[in-house]
């Protein structure tokens, strides 16, 4: 088996549903994979933009080069809501 055939190492997270479904799912993401970058690829699936995005790990707000760890609970809210006039 090579290299590039090789399984890479993941991590399984808990994210509780940002869009409106009000559930959490589990996801298993490569090893190393900050939020940020996993955060930008979840929301660009749903048609959302990661602008404003606060993001909790296990409660705690961390920046979008926090590297997600194996059992991590990870919420996120959006910074700017629009509203109806």
């Amino acid at each position: 088996m090579s290299a590039k055939d090789k399984p890479q190492p993941t991590v399984r997270i808990t994210v509780l549903e940002p869009l409106g479904a009000g559930r959490s799912v589990n996801s298993d993401i490569p090893t190393g994979t900050t939020i940020g970058s996993w955060m930008g690829c979840y929301l660009e699936k749903n048609n959302r933009k990661p602008d404003g995005m606060t993001y909790k790990v296990n409660r705690n707000e961390v920046t979008e080069d926090y590297v997600l760890q194996q059992g991590d609970r990870v919420t996120m809210f959006f910074g700017k809501i629009a509203a109806a006039y």
